[in-house]
């Protein structure tokens, strides 16, 4: 649902933020330096992707509230990008979904490249 597919997103933006802090410590000493590591999000929820690129409200309150929290981390800068990708390309399924195939998730855990997405 689109419900979920926001909550999922949201909750890995939450994380994507902490490890970019981390990083960003890690790697140039100071969280201050966090903007230099872009956050790209990737969903393959059609209708959420269009919702935050669109000017339309949903009707749920709560779902509303979501997508614009993301939408304000886009216009700030926080978040880069929310990609839509098909669901055929989607590298998180095989952690989420049983029986999904983990071909491309196995190949760019043992390449370090992700193909084109």
């Amino acid at each position: 649902t689109l419900e979920a597919e926001t909550l999922a997103l949201l909750d890995g933006l939450n994380h994507a933020e902490l490890l970019r802090g981390i990083v960003a410590e890690l790697m140039f000493g100071s969280e201050s330096e966090e903007h230099l590591i872009s956050i790209i999000a990737f969903t393959d929820s059609n209708q959420l992707a269009q919702s935050l690129y669109s000017t339309k409200h949903v009707s749920n309150h709560k779902l509303q509230r979501d997508i614009e929290n993301i939408k304000e981390r886009l216009v700030r800068g926080i978040v880069s990008e929310v990609r839509w990708v098909s669901t055929d390309q989607m590298l998180a399924d095989p952690l989420t979904k049983k029986g999904a195939d983990c071909s491309k998730l196995d190949y760019v855990l043992e390449t370090g490249k992700i193909f084109n997405i």
